[in-house]
């Protein structure tokens, strides 16, 4: 990585691998779509020009080949069919191991299947038979064009070569002639070795139409005076032809020499000249921040926050001696302060597009590997959330999908018999609902064998036999670790593993999940996430002399209990009656070991907290206040400490730690 390319062309060779994706799994329902074809080959020939001009000429090499494959697709010289979109896969796989092996300093090409899938290429792309061949070179026609080439000056700046597209015009077709120009050469005193001076005039044959040859030149058309010209439209005695001479040939000879003098059906338009980029992604202007800034700024921030906090604390405290003015400037300091930290915050946010799309390519695998049909509907991909927390998403979302397709959907054969469509469906959604991010995974399978679920877990000895058990705790079981109902050990499950990580992995990020599930209409996971990891909203709560945050993400209600609805139950402990059923009290003192404490819930407060799906009362002192809090992380700066997630904070300078309300009901209830 000493190579100072390699981080920038890396950041764009990952995007491009992403976007490559997305539109071959696109194509394999809709292979006619040319743009999507269009888009797919320009996302090659981009990490193809970016891997040679970094110097990585192992994955240059591997691009040219595949990049020949696209061109034969783009030029309807292959058509799509599923052993293509197989092969293009097989393709994207290599690329990903070659990017991983770059930023691991090892060789391109080390355990990338390189040879495998560069035979396969050749296989499909010498496969056609010559009855196909022969049509299509019956319906294309050569056209003739006089091109201008005038490339912006800061082109080296973006990492592109000039002579790159001379070469892909070159793949495309035959330059007839082609005149380099130095007339914008300025003297040796004025030249600056980072611009580009030079330009081109050519003739030149091929049987693309405009649109074609100005997307060879996609990357820098729009910056650039690209003239395309189709000369072979034009009549004999169109005075234009004059205006066209390269080496001081004329447009006149050129046609004699190359067209036959049959007539060509005539256009509209007798000059095309494109100047616009043919991807047409959008007009906006980005600029590329390391994350590693974003997060001192965000850093930054954070302290202003905490000190902005202990302005407002002190102004409440001596708001009778200070002026007028100094309150009016505290409280526009705050409103100005809350702004900037929602500003900086959406610095951060990025929204769930590529990590939805991403399981597109993992649902289409696991189908086919477990011979099953099964259609992906995304919505609410448009939905933000913080870039560390959709990073930490991908794997827990990976087993509940995998979870899904494995245990849930069933085969085509299975799902005709109940009367189900032969295709499985399965949904990933996204939306916002009272401040919290809902993720949804739903399936229409089989459902959850809950009656199973008890069995093992008595085998286990996880639970006694008898043991009576709400619902959502049944549901809950399926996240312990080492239970599995799987029939059989295979790749994809039944190892016990997965749903212990998903909670874990859940549980790290401030989240939670519930499960909801009816037997053979299949079952819905949610997961309700915080929107960024950096700052919560909390309820700062009094234990004794300790003061505690509890995350309002995890909040139902707080009340102060009457007698009638408290009640100890054998085998229960504590309980409250709470929205038509009781539920376990959780005294935060004992838990905590905190002296000099309210220990009667009818005089002190109980917060109802929910998590993943279950629901306690905890007995706190009294409830102080809200307040929207930074996270200090407690692993990092001291240790991990039980029962404590993290800590803030507070405006008068003191510290308050953020309970674990995940870890603490999972040992409690």
């Amino acid at each position: 990585m000493d190579n100072p390319l390699s981080e920038i062309f890396i950041e764009e060779a990952e995007e491009n691998i992403e976007l490559l994706e997305s539109r071959i799994i696109f194509l394999e329902n809709d292979p006619e779509d040319q743009e999507t074809i269009n888009e797919a080959f320009r996302a090659i020939h981009s990490l193809k020009g970016g891997a040679g001009l970094a110097g990585f000429t192992k994955m240059k090499d591997f691009c040219h080949k595949a990049e020949d494959l696209f061109e034969k697709i783009r030029c309807g010289e292959l058509k799509i069919q599923k052993n293509i979109i197989t092969v293009l896969l097989q393709i994207l796989d290599v690329l990903q191991v070659m990017i991983g092996n770059i930023k691991n300093n090892i060789d391109a090409d080390d355990e990338a299947n390189v040879d495998n899938v560069i035979e396969k290429i050749n296989q499909i792309s010498t496969s056609e038979s010559s009855e196909q061949i022969e049509e299509e070179v019956q319906t294309k026609q050569e056209n003739i064009y006089f091109l201008e080439l005038n490339y912006y000056p800061e082109i080296f700046k973006s990492g592109i070569d000039p002579l790159m597209f001379i070469q892909d015009l070159k793949k495309a077709g035959k330059i007839i002639e082609i005149e380099l120009k130095t007339n914008n050469l300025p003297s040796l005193e004025e030249y600056d070795p980072h611009k580009f001076y030079l330009s081109w005039k050519l003739f030149y044959s091929s049987e693309l139409d405009s649109k074609g040859i100005a997307d060879v030149f996609c990357f820098v058309i729009d910056e650039s005076e690209i003239k395309i010209n189709c000369i072979s439209d034009l009549p004999s005695d169109n005075p234009d032809l004059k205006k066209f001479i390269v080496n001081e040939k004329t447009a006149a000879s050129v046609l004699s020499d190359n067209i036959d003098p049959s007539p060509v059906i005539s256009t509209e338009k007798t000059k095309v000249q494109l100047n616009r980029r043919a991807s047409d992604l959008n007009s906006g202007s980005y600029i590329r921040v390391q994350t590693d800034k974003l997060e001192q700024i965000f850093n930054t921030v954070s302290e202003v926050i905490v000190s902005q906090a202990r302005m407002s604390m002190l102004c409440e405290e001596y708001e009778e001696i200070l002026p007028d003015n100094f309150m009016l400037v505290s409280e526009s300091l705050k409103s100005i302060i809350m702004v900037l930290q929602e500003q900086v915050t959406s610095l951060r946010m990025v929204n769930l597009s590529g990590t939805f799309n991403r399981f597109k390519r993992v649902v289409r695998d696991m189908a086919s590997d477990l011979n099953k049909t099964i259609n992906l509907e995304i919505s609410g991909q448009e939905t933000e959330l913080d870039k560390n927390m959709i990073e930490k998403l991908n794997d827990p979302l990976k087993h509940i999908v995998r979870n899904c397709i494995d245990h849930g959907i069933e085969t085509e054969e299975e799902r005709i018999k109940l009367g189900k469509p032969a295709a499985g469906c399965l949904k990933m959604a996204a939306y916002v609902e009272s401040g919290k991010v809902v993720i949804e995974i739903a399936d229409d399978g089989r459902g959850i064998d809950k009656e199973k679920i008890i069995k093992k877990a008595i085998e286990k000895e996880l639970i006694p036999e008898n043991y009576q058990m709400s619902e959502t705790e049944v549901l809950n079981l399926i996240f312990h670790p080492g239970l599995s109902t799987a029939a059989s050990i295979t790749d994809i499950s039944g190892r016990g593993v997965g749903m212990d990580v998903v909670k874990n992995a859940i549980s790290d990020i401030n989240g939670t999940i519930d499960i909801i599930s009816e037997e053979g209409k299949g079952s819905s996971f949610r997961l309700y996430l915080p929107l960024t990891l950096a700052i919560l909203d909390g309820m700062l709560v009094s234990i004794g002399t300790e003061k505690y945050i509890i995350p309002t993400l995890a909040i139902l209600e707080i009340f102060s209990p009457e007698l009638w609805q408290l009640k100890t139950i054998s085998g229960k402990g504590e309980v409250v009656f709470f929205r038509g059923s009781y539920i376990p009290i959780i005294r935060l003192h004992e838990i905590l070991d905190v002296k000099n404490v309210i220990d009667e819930p009818r005089l002190g407060e109980l917060i109802v907290v929910v998590s993943n799906g279950v629901k306690a009362a905890l007995l706190v002192d009294s409830v102080m206040d809200q307040y929207q809090i930074v996270l200090k992380s407690l692993q990092k700066n001291f240790r991990k400490v039980e029962n404590i997630s993290s800590a803030t904070i507070l405006g008068d300078g003191n510290i308050a730690l953020i309970l674990d309300i995940n870890g603490i009901m999972q040992k409690r209830v």
